[in-house]
């Protein structure tokens, strides 16, 4: 069964194909042993993956620090105190709306059996500069 947890922020009011999108993707695949971590950035016209960097189990922060028109993806393990880059790119200075999705498909799935509950634990989620944040049911 995959396991992916989805963060993704884009543009407002743009269709997706036209918006800069950043998803963070934290996954598991089916029959694998391990998981990963991977950053896809998203410009019109063009897109940037990162390496997957491999984990057995997450257990550490994210931080999306979007300043003027660069957007950087960090990543911190627990306990330490060094933030590792894993993706920097040219984005947009527009407004962004964010997102959150938990998977334990995928598209190509044409039923699911699923055996292994999928779970995420989400603590100290800050938006520390905002002009205005606006909530909206699905």
């Amino acid at each position: 069964m995959d396991q992916r947890l989805l963060l993704a922020v884009n543009e407002i009011n743009r269709p997706l194909d036209k918006a800069n999108l950043t998803v963070i993707v934290l996954g598991k695949e089916s029959g694998a042993t391990m998981g990963g971590l991977r950053v896809l950035v998203m410009r019109p016209g063009r897109s940037t993956a990162t390496a997957k960097k491999d984990m057995q189990h997450f257990n550490g922060q994210i931080r999306l620090v979007r300043q003027n028109s660069r957007i950087r993806v960090l990543h911190r393990e627990k306990g330490s105190l060094v933030w590792l880059l894993l993706q920097e790119a040219s984005f947009t200075d527009t407004p962004l709306s964010f997102g959150l999705a938990l998977q334990n498909f995928n598209s190509e799935m044409r039923e699911i059996d699923a055996v292994e509950t999928v779970t995420v634990a989400i603590d100290n989620f800050k938006v520390n500069s905002a002009q205005q944040i606006t909530e909206s049911d699905i």
